[in-house]
């Protein structure tokens, strides 16, 4: 008597597990199948995308000055040539450019580019702790000065101590540092110091908030 593989049996389960996507019938039943920003005709045409990664995302999304998550998506598709598949009100299934990546984390999904650059993050736990955020190329960090020790964390936290401060804007893209000064850990000071650094940037990068302005590969998106 045949028996059963169970090696392609436990694969087949670990793909279905890992693959980001909700089951066959599941999608069938999908209120939304498809591009939502396509005809019928090219949503049926449509079908296999680029070979790109697939990944789940919430349309819970941070959208920075987009009237809606419709018209954020929409841009997001045109700037980083990402197909949507089937979303409703809590997730989205998209196939990511080629050469992009998702990393997992315990709570957290990460999207890379195909330069290992992160370009967004999203979770999916459910309520106000699920969201979509696209980072913008150019954004604001503080770091300690003093040697080894010194840690980087993100200019909104509100427990930055320490006796000094660099404040810097850095260049997502490059990972480099384009601009930057000093100052304590006071509080009243490291807000001055983030206010001065959103002038220089509203200044120099009057777009930078649009999370999908600057970047060399969205430039030319319209």
């Amino acid at each position: 008597m045949n028996r059963p593989d169970k090696s392609s049996k436990a694969r087949a389960a670990l793909d279905q597990l890992f693959s980001g996507l909700a089951p066959t019938d599941a999608k069938r039943e999908s209120p939304r199948p498809g591009n939502p920003f396509a005809t019928d005709d090219e949503v049926s045409s449509a079908s296999g995308g680029r070979g790109g990664v697939e990944v789940t995302l919430s349309t819970r999304i941070q959208l920075r000055g987009y009237p809606s998550a419709d018209a954020f998506m929409k841009r997001m598709a045109e700037a980083w040539g990402l197909e949507w598949g089937t979303y409703d009100s809590v997730r989205a299934v998209a196939t990511l450019p080629a050469g992009w990546r998702s990393r997992r984390l315990p709570e957290v999904t990460q999207i890379v580019d195909e330069r290992d650059v992160l370009r967004a993050e999203s979770s999916l736990q459910g309520g106000e702790m699920s969201y979509l955020k696209v980072h913008p190329r150019y954004y604001i960090d503080a770091r300690k000065r003093f040697g080894w020790t010194k840690s980087s964390k993100a200019s909104d936290d509100p427990d930055l101590d320490g006796p000094d401060w660099n404040c810097f804007v850095v260049d997502r893209e490059k990972s480099i540092e384009v601009h930057e000064l000093t100052t304590s850990s006071l509080k009243a000071d490291m807000d001055n110091a983030r206010a001065t650094l959103l002038k220089w940037l509203d200044e120099h990068y009057p777009k930078h908030r649009d999370p999908f302005a600057y970047w060399s590969d969205c430039e030319g998106a319209s």
